[in-house]
């Protein structure tokens, strides 16, 4: 029997990785599609009379992300194929800061298995511009199903989702208070993400309400190395300028970086493209940190008719630039020496090719916010 998968589309904007496998052959043509789509129909070319019923396979499998994205690997589950969790978060408060993008902030809390909450007490907080792993299927999983008509975006969803961490990282006290070594540093610490509203998970945020208990398991914290500019601002032995170019809520890895960065003396560049609708959440997020509006310059690219007075005015008090335009090549590339700075793209893909052609041979880290 040939298989052919047809109609996948890649849900990056809350993220998902798995696979439906369908007996040998189609198992081994899934398998390199991981990653690439969701397969939602196939079509059978041709037919044989088998002997035996075809077994039919699910196995979840994942792919690693940023904000918003799945990422539970192989080694991350039971052997049932259930995520592990290394503790629980419950959603405590939610502000909206434009029409489709909210800040959500969680309590962190033991698992209630004995012995995951004695790994949960070795549990290390994040570090800044890390992202956080969260399973909601205990809340919004259905079950396998082979077709779902009215539900079709959650067929076979593993409702795992990746999210970068908006909170600054806790410290964790040399000396621990009586009775927190047997409840671990982040028993009830507190995190926030920020997040816009683009699929099943962020829109069952969006209506939480007050008094309503929302709580999933929390499989770990993560990101690269590579992308975390607050880290290699600490170190001596370079002195190169750091530009960062995000596109809407790409931002957020710079929420809890920046300070540092700042902090530090090196040079920080900031060039934000974002819709005219999205202006409250750079109030929100320029207003925190102190001298970040300075180095930064927003793109809007919708028309500015007057409805957004007022944020423009608040931003441009704080210090920073505004255009009405795209970013263009020689916003990037203006202002700083050639070979004595490193870029961090944080954007979709239509900003992120831009970017990486017009930075070709310099030093580039790059973060995938397709959605």
């Amino acid at each position: 029997m040939a298989v052919r998968g047809v109609g996948g589309e890649d849900r990056g904007g809350d993220g998902d990785g798995r696979a439906l496998a369908v007996g040998g052959a189609v198992h081994e043509a899934l398998d390199g599609r991981v990653g690439v789509g969701v397969l939602e129909r196939v079509e059978v070319e041709e037919r044989a009379l088998v002997a035996d019923d075809v077994t039919v396979v699910r196995r979840q499998v994942g792919r690693r992300q940023s904000s918003g994205a799945g990422a539970h690997l192989a080694d991350d589950v039971d052997e049932e194929g259930r995520p592990v969790g290394k503790a629980r978060a419950t959603l405590v408060s939610a502000q909206h800061l434009t029409p489709t993008i909210s800040r959500y902030t969680f309590r962190l809390d033991a698992p209630s298995n004995a012995p995951l909450r004695a790994e949960f007490q070795h549990l290390l907080p994040w570090r800044a511009g890390q992202h956080i792993t969260l399973d909601f299927s205990g809340t919004l999983d259905r079950g396998w199903s082979h077709m779902r008509d009215h539900d079709p975006g959650s067929l076979n969803d593993d409702y795992v989702r990746t999210f970068t961490i908006s909170s600054p990282p806790v410290a964790v006290p040399e000396e621990p208070e009586a009775g927190a070594e047997q409840q671990g540093p982040l028993h009830g610490v507190e995190f926030s993400i920020t997040v816009r509203r683009n699929g099943s998970v962020t829109s069952h945020l969006a209506n939480w309400k007050p008094g309503r208990q929302i709580s999933v398991t929390v499989l770990g914290f993560g990101g690269e190395d590579e992308v975390r500019y607050a880290e290699e601002a600490k170190d001596p032995c370079t002195d190169d300028d750091i530009v960062v170019v995000a596109g809407g809520v790409g931002i957020t890895p710079l929420i809890t970086q920046a300070q540092p960065v700042l902090e530090s003396g090196r040079r920080l560049r900031v060039l934000w493209s974002l819709q005219a609708d999205d202006l409250p959440l750079a109030v929100d997020i320029l207003g925190r940190t102190d001298g970040l509006a300075a180095v930064t310059e927003l793109f809007v690219t919708q028309s500015l008719d007057g409805r957004h007075d007022t944020e423009l005015e608040i931003v441009r008090r704080l210090g920073a630039v505004v255009h009405n335009r795209r970013i263009g090549k020689g916003d990037v590339l203006d202002k700083s020496a050639e070979g004595n700075r490193r870029f961090y793209v944080c954007a979709g893909p239509g900003l992120r090719t831009s970017v990486l052609e017009w930075t070709s041979g310099e030093d580039v880290r790059f973060e995938n916010f397709d959605y």
